[in-house]
């Protein structure tokens, strides 16, 4: 057999390529971006904060129109602002358009310069490291706290590993095959491949423990008034069920899964032996994160007292409220829609001008 010359090698090459597009081409038209790859749009890996807003970015997040500045954040670039507001998804302003999101409502309430220095998915040990990257630059004369929803999950968008967020390791690469990923033949067997795994991954350590949460707020707030600013606790409400209504869930459960582990790994590997749905497992993981999350309320709360900063009490306003505060009762019931961030304002407001 003769070697294939030069002019054949090349429109076999040319060919092969052209192969590769058609698929890539017909994988894009099949393909729809999961939840974590419509939060990631928005987001880029950074190596000390595991992720940031991408600087200058427009676009829409979850129904939303979204514009981040040079940092990142959903904000302008002003100096010497009146209130920098801190916080995740929820106070960054999930599925709600800029000028309906509490930090807004709040500036213009008052007639205040207000920042938005929220990020997505950032608990309070994310958000101490923020705070002091951006502080002297904006020059606030009052901060916002408000995390606890992130602090007691078990996932990150970005360096998803066992460890609690203080001790991800601090080495960080960008991946070399982050333009392989990038490819939608690829991501659709990935899915193809997720369909027959576990629908849940295990969880990994509690992102901030109570103890370290405790610990954070209190190096926020030294590090504010070290700056001669203030500070503002904001106790968030956690929309999840904080019981088990559902009692044919335990009913699945053998003894030897015990619920007050939940949701350690121990605790999932015994569900995945019990061949518990992941459904249920979901259900039992909110109940898991709405206690949680009640009691570190209960530590900003205490912690104000012990510090004389004043707490802003939206949980109690949200729990009193006859109306439906948040995004979707099925599909989000995590985050405020914008009658939640008109009440957030509220009490905000009510709370400064007292």
């Amino acid at each position: 057999m003769e070697p294939l010359s030069i002019k054949h090698k090349i429109a076999l090459i040319l060919f092969s390529f052209l192969i590769l597009f058609i698929i890539e081409g017909t994988s894009y038209l099949f393909y729809s971006p999961t939840r974590l790859e419509q939060i990631q749009e928005i987001l880029e890996p950074h190596p000390d904060r595991f992720w940031r807003g991408k600087p200058n970015y427009k676009g829409t997040f979850f129904g939303a129109k979204v514009q981040h500045n040079k940092f990142g954040l959903r904000a302008k670039d002003k100096k010497d602002v009146d209130i920098l507001v801190m916080g995740g998804s929820p106070s960054y302003g999930w599925g709600v358009a800029h000028d309906k999101t509490y930090s807004y409502l709040v500036g213009k309430k008052l007639g205040k310069t207000v920042i938005n220095g929220s990020m997505v998915g950032y608990s309070s040990y994310q958000g101490k490291k923020l705070l002091k990257e951006v502080f002297d630059y904006f020059s606030p004369k009052l901060v916002t706290i408000s995390y606890v929803i992130n602090d007691v999950d078990h996932y990150r968008f970005y360096r998803n590993q066992l460890q609690s967020d203080s001790n991800v390791p601090r080495e960080f690469k960008e991946s070399s095959l982050g333009l392989i990923r990038s490819l939608y033949t690829l991501k659709v067997l990935q899915k193809l491949i997720a369909m027959d795994q576990e629908s849940l991954p295990m969880p990994n350590k509690i992102r901030v423990d109570i103890f370290e949460y405790r610990q954070n707020l209190i190096e926020m707030t030294q590090f504010i008034r070290s700056r001669n600013a203030k500070v503002l606790f904001v106790k968030f409400p956690v929309n999840l069920p904080d019981k088990l209504e559902d009692k044919e869930v335990l009913k699945l459960l053998p003894k030897e899964c015990n619920i007050s582990k939940l949701p350690t790994r121990e605790f999932y590997i015994c569900s995945k032996k019990a061949n518990l749905k992941p459904n249920n497992l979901r259900k039992l993981m909110a109940v898991s994160s709405s206690l949680k999350a009640k009691a570190y309320n209960k530590v900003m709360q205490d912690l104000g007292n012990e510090l004389g900063v004043v707490v802003v009490d939206a949980a109690s306003a949200f729990n009193n409220s006859k109306e439906y505060l948040f995004i979707d009762p099925k599909l989000d019931p995590i985050h405020p829609n914008e009658k939640g961030h008109e009440l957030l304002s509220k009490v905000i407001v009510d709370s400064l001008r007292n």
